[in-house]
C-alpha cells in the first residue's frame, strides 16, 4: 500500500482531495472490520475508541473502568493480537 502523498499542483486539490478522502474513509472501514475480529471486546472497544473515534486513553478508560495504565496496556495486549491476525491473513495468501 502506498502511504506518500505527493503534493499535487494548485489546480489539482479539486481532484485529488476527495479521492483522498475516498481512500482515507475505505481505509477506516478496513481497519475497523479487522478490529471487529478480535474476541475480546475490551479490546476492541479500546482500539476502535482510539483509532477510530479519537478518544484519548484517560476518555477510553473511563468508559470501561479500568485505570489509564491498565487501558494503555491492554492496548499493547490488542495491538499485539491484531498484528499477529494480519500477519496470519497475510501467510495464508502466500
Amino acid at each position: 500500500m502506498n502511504t506518500e502523498f505527493i503534493v499535487p499542483e494548485k489546480y489539482e486539490f479539486k481532484t485529488v482531495i476527495p479521492i483522498e478522502v475516498d481512500r482515507l474513509v475505505d481505509l477506516k472501514v478496513k481497519v475497523r472490520k479487522k478490529i471487529n475480529q478480535l474476541q475480546d471486546n475490551r479490546f476492541k472497544c479500546i482500539l476502535i475508541n482510539y483509532y477510530i473515534n479519537n478518544k484519548t486513553f484517560e476518555q477510553i478508560a473511563e468508559i470501561i473502568h479500568y485505570s489509564k495504565a491498565q487501558t494503555m496496556r491492554m492496548h499493547g495486549y490488542a495491538l499485539d493480537i491484531l498484528e499477529k491476525m494480519i500477519l496470519n491473513a497475510i501467510n495464508d495468501i502466500e
